[in-house]
């Protein structure tokens, strides 16, 4: 049996890595399925010509920065959890 000397401080840090990430992931796909509708309809206008001048960029860099955003945090948090695995000792 493993014993985990966690403080507050750690369950408060991973708590809220976790739920950054879980936002972040969501606004991502949200805006990612919003550059999605705005390609198909730029597509089935045949104007492509304004899509790289319109908001779909935008929507397509806003959801890729939150993806990173998110991807970090778990990174961050997976790090935490390893550095206090590492410092248990079994029972």
């Amino acid at each position: 049996m493993k014993c985990y000397g966690i403080t507050e401080e750690e369950l408060q840090n991973v708590g809220v890595l976790n739920t950054l990430s879980t936002i972040c992931f969501s606004l991502g796909a949200v805006f990612f399925t919003l550059f999605i509708e705005k390609l198909i309809n730029y597509i089935e206008n045949k104007n492509l010509s304004n899509f790289l001048n319109g908001p779909a960029i935008v929507l397509l860099l806003l959801s890729l920065a939150l993806f990173l955003v998110a991807g970090i945090a778990l990174k961050n948090k997976r790090t935490t959890i390893k550095r206090i695995k590492e410092q248990s000792e079994t029972v």
